[in-house]
């Protein structure tokens, strides 16, 4: 995508350059997802619902319940909550339960699973989310609807649509970047046995 910015217009395939045109237009995901990250770095609820692991997982659950309460959730909400309340954290507004971050939209071909909790396994199972106004296939969404935006609507995109738009998004990833494992340096421990005694002895 970059280099078709850039001005290299061979660089979109026909299929991705009609899903760029859904992407601004249509679709309505260049309203969040804009600017060299495409992402607008702001807060939504975007209705993604809970991941159904939680509900059969049971230390999944427990792992969930301790960090919500590690987060500063009362009794009450930490034994009763099924879902992340996200940027409510940062300010503890009601107004803000359920709101995340928009990600970018960069390298996305190597992050599956997507949204926050991992619920959608594939691009397409989110445009099919997405297309349906923020609800799963089985008609489930935030258990915080209150703050669900009110840019997130039912799209009426065809299945061309989806395959095209989805055909585009792939273009904001390049190569699989790789890294070769580091060689760390042998342990050592940070203080001496006389350095230690010594500062237990300053005491």
């Amino acid at each position: 995508m970059d280099k078709y910015l850039q001005g290299d217009k061979s660089a979109l395939t026909e299929q991705q350059l009609r899903g760029m045109k859904l992407y601004n237009g249509k679709a309505g995901c260049i309203q969040c997802h804009n600017g060299e990250l495409a992402s607008d770095q702001d807060y939504y609820n975007i209705g993604v619902p809970p991941n159904k692991r939680w509900e059969e997982d049971g230390l999944a659950q427990v792992t969930f319940r301790f960090e919500n309460y590690a987060k500063g959730q009362n009794e009450e909400n930490y034994r009763t909550a099924k879902s992340d309340w996200g940027f409510y954290f940062r300010g503890k507004n009601q107004w803000d339960k359920g709101k995340f971050r928009t990600p970018s939209l960069r390298y996305t071909m190597y992050t599956a699973p997507y949204m926050h909790n991992g619920v959608f396994y594939t691009m397409e199972d989110v445009v099919d989310f997405y297309n349906r106004g923020g609800f799963d296939e089985d008609g489930r969404t935030t258990l915080f609807p209150e703050t669900k935006s009110k840019l997130i609507k039912p799209l009426g995109l065809t299945d061309e649509e989806k395959e095209d738009l989805v055909a585009f998004l792939e273009a904001f990833s390049g190569e699989e970047i790789a890294m070769e494992k580091p060689k760390l340096p042998p342990y050592a421990p940070l203080f001496t046995k006389a350095e230690l005694e010594a500062a237990q002895e300053a005491k």
